[in-house]
């Protein structure tokens, strides 16, 4: 039980950190909300490569308000693969902790912006004028006035606080839920299950940790780094495990049955890429 209890704990605590993330980032784009989502309409072209710089924060958070931001069609299906490729949670700095593996952190961020970006930037030419009209047409592309007279009609406390608190709290919630049901799923198959399985079969290992970082959880990401540090699984394995990997966003995503298609194509797009890159970089690394 008292295993449990943990896996509770730690579940409320990410919950947590992603609920502060969440009020802050809506609390300050509750004052510029019109000029931010302007900001990703005229830099479209690019705004895969903000997603990607985005996606390397150490943070659960990220990537679910990416997919809250892409649910209300504010950014472009490039860019939200963007932030997903390039996600790590808190692999980043558990990686970074440690001494001897500390090394890989650098080439590990520069392909998953590299890549992310790239990916995202395809993507974006393929879906770039669906994604443009549905943002130009939606109901958050108001006119500054209207935004004004909006919340000059609301107190400051419900424009600026009550609005983004209440949607962090759905946010938690959701969080919350999901973080826990993973959570026991990966203590009753034991960690060491998973070294010892991948160890095994090395060659394999990149689709092997891929498939794991699809668990939308952050303790997936923790086990793969986890993996990684104790020798069990190579670089290249590491890379597309965490390539995959971005938290419960990937879920969160998943909450609303809208747009189900574009929804599967960014998910078979990051299980297919992230296979990509991790076998590149096998190749490339035995070849050196």
């Amino acid at each position: 039980m008292s295993n449990i209890a943990d896996i509770l704990l730690d579940s409320f605590l990410d919950s947590l950190k992603v609920l502060g993330f969440a009020f802050i980032i809506f609390f300050i784009f509750s004052f510029f909300e019109d000029k931010i989502i302007r900001l990703f309409n005229k830099k479209s072209r690019i705004s895969p490569l903000i997603g990607a710089s985005l996606g390397l924060i150490p943070e659960c958070g990220v990537s679910v308000l990416a997919s809250d931001l892409y649910t209300s069609r504010l950014i472009t299906t490039g860019t939200i693969f963007a932030v997903f490729f390039a996600s790590s949670d808190e692999a980043l700095p558990l990686l970074i902790s440690n001494f001897d593996k500390a090394i890989y952190a650098l080439p590990l961020l520069f392909i998953k912006i590299i890549f992310g970006f790239l990916f995202g930037f395809l993507i974006d030419l393929i879906y770039h004028k669906n994604d443009y009209k549905e943002i130009k047409n939606n109901d958050y592309f108001r006119s500054e006035d209207k935004i004004n007279n909006e919340h000059e009609n609301e107190s400051f406390f419900m424009s600026h606080f009550m609005h983004p608190f209440l949607h962090s709290i759905k946010i938690f919630v959701y969080v919350f839920i999901i973080s826990f049901l993973f959570g026991l799923l990966l203590y009753f198959i034991g960690e060491d299950n998973v070294i010892k399985f991948m160890s095994e079969n090395i060659y394999l290992s990149p689709l092997f940790a891929s498939i794991i970082g699809l668990i939308p959880n952050c303790s997936s990401s923790i086990l793969i780094t986890n993996v990684f540090i104790k020798g069990g699984i190579p670089f290249a394995a590491l890379t597309s495990g965490l390539s995959v990997n971005s938290g419960v966003g990937i879920l969160y995503l998943f909450k609303s049955k809208n747009d189900i298609k574009n929804k599967l194509f960014i998910l078979s797009s990051l299980f297919l890429t992230s296979n990509l890159v991790g076998y590149i970089t096998l190749f490339i690394m035995k070849l050196f």
